[in-house]
């Protein structure tokens, strides 16, 4: 699998991927027009998961421009649940931010009850900082936010470059 990036053709598609029941409860939904207006921010910066020329999920990336060198892991999208594909993008998001980017920080924020990221997350070696409470309103019900996160030191240590995309690791 690969990152590439997203053309302006394939936003329908990711905001139609946003929508799907495995996916919304999980994620605040943005139609077309919300992704084109943000594809157009230099903080942010989209990718199509490319699995051998099949669009399998998207993730999307924001602080790209921070002075903190502190990027947000604002999106993961996969359409096809079970494969592995999330462990993989997750190793390729901290290869492009760490190695890339030379990002100090990458963090996320997950939904409390997403119990399935969070254990994803927490084998990529994200480590959980805090909770914010009652942060997220979807259909009148509100739920709270895990904020997790990695840093280059421990990324350095434990990083995907020493474990090739999709081989499991250790927490940290």
């Amino acid at each position: 699998m690969v990152l590439r990036e997203i053309s302006q053709k394939e936003l329908g598609v990711i905001a139609a991927w946003e929508l799907d029941p495995g996916n919304a409860p999980f994620i605040m939904p943005w139609d077309e027009a919300r992704h084109r207006e943000a594809l157009r921010d230099p903080d942010l910066r989209y990718f199509i998961l490319d699995e051998d020329g099949r669009a399998v999920g998207f993730v999307l990336l924001a602080g790209i421009t921070s002075e903190n060198n502190s990027v947000e892991f604002r999106r993961i999208v996969v359409v096809e649940k079970g494969r592995g594909f999330g462990r993989t993008a997750v190793e390729l998001v901290q290869v492009y931010c760490f190695e890339n980017l030379g990002a100090h920080r990458l963090w996320l924020d997950v939904v409390e009850t997403n119990r399935r990221a969070r254990t994803l997350y927490e084998s990529a070696g994200f480590r959980t900082e805090g909770i914010l409470r009652d942060a997220l309103k979807q259909k009148g019900t509100f739920h709270s936010l895990v904020v997790m996160s990695m840093l280059s030191s421990e990324y350095a240590c434990d990083g995907p470059a020493r474990h090739p995309p999709g081989e499991g690791r250790g927490k940290s």
